[in-house]
Formats: structure tokens, sequence, C-alpha cells
């Protein structure tokens, strides 16, 4: 079994195509073909399902793509840490957050540590916390930056930050003066909410089930801007975190009983981490502050 065998079946698991699968990986589809008939046959299993024209992973082939994926992991990880060795000081730090942080947290913690680390360099990828915890399993992520579930045994979080959501009101409404309120007294007015399977959307539905409300819900988007947008435009009021600075015709109130919700850094503490994740991951919570 050879390297360039695995990165063959990672390609064409990803196109469900042998013709672009080997279009991408600039191979012959022929030769494509027969990289992949001796992996099958060297392993003594099926990887694909022949649909037409496409190919489906078999039960054993998505196994196997798991194995895969750790392995190209291991290899990035590896390339990663010889080019740190070798110049001491940069790196790649691949970090995942949930769209919700895109607005102000993560931008802050990125060019605050960009700040003390100049050759550091970052990818991002912004995406639902399944998504992101997925991402972080199969070796695409190093660190993820999102809400902790209640139970996780594969995947370790270092709290950073415990966010308070604020009321949203249109600038004039009957409320926008007050200084604190309670989700009682929005009582029939009409919200703008996330989806269901948002983390904000758990912890807006957790507040009213708490406070013994059932909210009416009228536009629901997944698109913490669009809801704020929304507000602005007088369609309803939201809850969701406060923005450094505000939002032109939106009023902040806080809400009372405080409605919080906890932001973590996750990794995976059976692999190793890059020096750049692993220095990321040991300075993030002391620099936001409390």
């Amino acid at each position: 079994m050879e390297l360039s065998q695995l990165r063959y079946f990672a390609e064409i698991a990803r196109t469900e195509n042998m013709s672009q699968a080997a279009r991408n990986l600039y191979v012959s589809q022929p030769g494509l073909s027969r990289s992949l008939a001796a992996l099958e046959e060297e392993l003594g299993v099926e990887l694909f399902l022949r649909r037409g024209r496409g190919l489906q992973l078999s039960a054993a082939g998505r196994t196997f793509l798991q194995s895969v994926q750790a392995v190209e992991a291991l290899l990035v990880q590896a390339k990663e840490s010889l080019a740190e060795d070798a110049a001491p000081g940069t790196g790649l730090i691949r970090l995942g957050y949930l769209g919700s942080l895109g607005w102000d947290l993560l931008p802050q913690l990125v060019h605050s540590y960009r700040q003390r680390h100049p050759q550091i360099r970052f990818q991002l990828l912004e995406g639902a916390a399944g998504e992101l915890r997925d991402r972080l399993e199969s070796g695409e992520l190093d660190l993820l930056l999102s809400m902790p579930p209640l139970v996780d045994h594969a995947v370790q979080y270092t709290k950073i930050l415990e966010q308070t959501l604020v009321a949203l009101l249109p600038t004039g409404h009957r409320l926008a003066r007050r200084k604190r309120l309670s989700l009682e007294e929005l009582l029939g007015e009409e919200f703008l909410a996330l989806r269901q399977g948002n983390t904000l959307r758990e912890v807006f539905d957790g507040a009213c089930r708490s406070s013994g409300l059932s909210p009416r819900i009228g536009f629901e988007s997944d698109s913490v801007a669009t809801v704020r947008g929304l507000v602005a435009a007088g369609e309803g009021v939201a809850l969701l975190p406060a923005v450094e600075g505000g939002l032109q015709g939106v009023v902040e109130v806080a809400v009372t009983p405080a409605v919080t919700r906890t932001i973590a850094i996750g990794y995976l503490a059976e692999r190793r981490l890059s020096q750049a994740a692993q220095d990321f991951l040991d300075w993030a919570p002391s620099a936001v502050p409390a």
C-alpha cells in the first residue's frame, strides 16, 4: 500500500466520480481505476458501490476513509512540526468557529495573537457545531471555537468565555429606553430566531423554557447578521450576544435573569497539536476579558 493510493482513494470518495477524481489528481482514469482495484484487492474488501456512472462508499469504505483522513492529518501535522522546528515562531493554525463568533470574538482573538506572533498563519473555517466537531475528528481542524456539549468523550474543551445574551429591540420600541428587562416583558412580541440546530437557538429555547414562555417566532434564519438586520428594520425582537459598538437601528437591553452561553476551544486530547496550535490553546483563555 502506497501513500498515493490513499490520496487517490480519498479524492474518489470526495467526488464520488472516477472521471472527476482523475481530472483533479492529474492522472489518467484507467490508471486511477487500476490503483483503486489494487487497493481493494490488498484490503480484501469492496470500498465503493458502483451506481451507474457514480460511486458510493461502502460500509467498509466509510470505515477506511476515517483511517485515511487520520493518516493525512498526521502527515500534515508532521510537515508543520518540521517547518516550525526549522523556523521557530512560524506555523499554521487550522481553526473552526461558529458563525455567531465571526462578528467580534474570533477577529479579536486572531488579531491579538498575530500581534504577538506575526509569522503565524490561520486557516479559518466557519460552520455549525456538529460539522466543526466532525472536521476536528477527521483531522481537517486543529482547534474549534464553539459551545461545548454536555457530554463529549472524544473532544476536550477549555473554557475561554461566558458570553451574555441581550434583548435586541428596534430603535423606538416601547422598551428601548429600559436598562434591563425580563423575558416575560417580551411576551407577545414577535421574535426573530436562529434555526433549530444552531447553538444560539438552543440557548434561546432553554431560556424561554426556564421562564415558562412560548415565544411567537415570526422569522427563522441561519444568519446572525440577518437576524440583527431584521431587528433594525423593525420586524421583531431577538435574543443574541451583545456586539461591541452596537448596530445602527438596534438597541441592546440587558436581560434578567441573565442568559449566557459558554464558549470554549475544543481539541482532540489523543492527537498531538502543532506547537503553534498548542501555544494558541494555552494563550486564549487568558486573552479574553472575564
